[in-house]
């Protein structure tokens, strides 16, 4: 199957993944003539700007879309900042995707490893034999507390009581939620949605985007057999490598709020 017009993303903020990104995507069979890419520098590092334009310039990129926000300085510690952030951005990409054509766009982040990938066909490929699909994501091991993968179920789509991660399985698999550090989706869908966090959820805004898509009927896939590295300063983590768990939160009705009900020692 040729390659549909695609739309590449990612948002940046770590100087010493950029030139290992750009590397890894260049390993990953696709068209650059078919392949816009669009890019956020969410920090005041021109040396990431410039390596991002020289790689698309040198490489005959459809169209590269490029913005920076000099007055942003990350914050990796708090989850609840790191959150929000996700969701401003993503709101902010909106407008450089706008500018793209074609009908897919593939969202990544500066901290993935694409180096187990031949191709995004297993990404875009559900998005182009069914209609009722919406996002199709890989699989990563998160690196922030607990060892869990990026795959969310919840119990009641509308009124969900308990939301749980999942543990690898193989081929694809239909979940409520994923993650932003790997996946494809419909740019009308990606377009439309108000990315958004709270405090009092136990998941983030690309757990928030799944649910959206449920409750419109389209379906969230997990694709078991793609699997993405994660990046932390060359020290590259997969989920063979890891004791997974599977965290389980449930509403307390009382009071309104989530509760941890697993048994996993690790915080999440």
């Amino acid at each position: 199957m040729n390659q549909p017009i695609i739309t590449i993303f990612c948002s940046f903020t770590r100087r010493w993944a950029v030139d290992d990104w750009i590397k890894d995507l260049a390993t990953v069979k696709h068209d650059p003539a078919l392949t816009n890419l669009c890019f956020i520098v969410d920090c005041n590092e021109h040396y990431i700007l410039t390596t991002l334009r020289k790689f698309a310039e040198e490489n005959n990129y459809r169209s590269c879309h490029v913005r920076i926000n000099e007055e942003w300085s990350p914050n990796e510690v708090r989850l609840a900042i790191r959150r929000a952030r996700i969701a401003e951005v993503k709101n902010q990409s909106k407008e450089l995707i706008a500018q793209a054509d074609g009908e897919i766009v593939i969202s990544l982040e500066d901290d993935t490893v694409m180096a187990r990938l031949d191709s995004f066909d297993s990404l875009i490929n559900p998005l182009l034999w069914d209609n009722a699909v919406g996002f199709v994501e890989g699989v990563q091991m998160g690196r922030w507390g607990a060892n869990i993968i990026g795959a969310w179920q919840v119990d009641d789509i509308d009124n969900p009581l308990e939301i749980k991660t999942l543990l690898p399985k193989t081929g694809y698999e239909e979940i409520s939620g994923g993650g932003f550090y790997g996946y494809a989706t419909r740019k009308n869908l990606y377009l439309s949605h108000d990315y958004f966090t709270s405090t009092a959820q136990p998941h983030g805004p690309d757990v928030n985007y799944g649910i959206w898509l449920n409750r419109l009927k389209y379906k969230c896939l997990i694709d078991w057999n793609t699997v993405f590295g994660h990046n932390d300063f060359g020290n590259v983590a997969y989920p063979e490598q890891h004791k997974l768990a599977q965290v389980i939160f449930n509403k307390n009705l009382s009071t309104g709020k989530w509760e941890r009900t697993d048994n996993e020692p690790n915080r999440y």
